[in-house]
């Protein structure tokens, strides 16, 4: 399988009842541990490195979160957030960053790097009760 196919595939077989997460972050560790993550507890999963390529996504499926990390290249991700609610596109959002806290105004969830996957397993929980257990 080559690198894009796998960055770019769901590793879950999306249904109705199974809400679909869209990771974008910039550094392809951060991508993959928290798919990884995310499939081990009944998610669907597809990544983006940044935020063009998320907005790109959006057009294409509705997600029922979007977990983006802050500062990217090329568009960071309260940019993309405020492109994405002004077009319109559905989801709920949970903004990453280890630097300084999101701007004023930005009321997104907010979980800051390093955090430990339990704190954002008990955050989808509360968002999404029907799939994280």
């Amino acid at each position: 399988m080559t690198r894009e196919l796998v960055e770019h595939s769901s590793l879950v077989e999306q249904s109705a009842d199974t809400p679909a997460v869209l990771v974008v972050d910039d550094e392809l560790h951060v991508r993959m541990l928290l798919r990884s993550a995310l499939v081990s507890w009944g998610y669907t999963v597809d990544l983006a490195a940044e935020g063009l390529d998320a907005l790109e996504r959006l057009t294409q499926r509705t997600y029922d979160v979007i977990l983006t990390d802050i500062n990217m290249p090329r568009m960071d991700g309260v940019t993309l957030w405020r492109n994405a609610v002004a077009a319109g596109h559905p989801g709920t959002w949970i903004l990453m960053t280890g630097l300084a806290p999101p701007p004023v105004g930005c009321f997104v969830p907010v979980l800051y790097k390093p955090f430990q996957l339990g704190d954002l397993r008990q955050m989808l929980a509360h968002m999404l009760p029907v799939v994280a257990h």
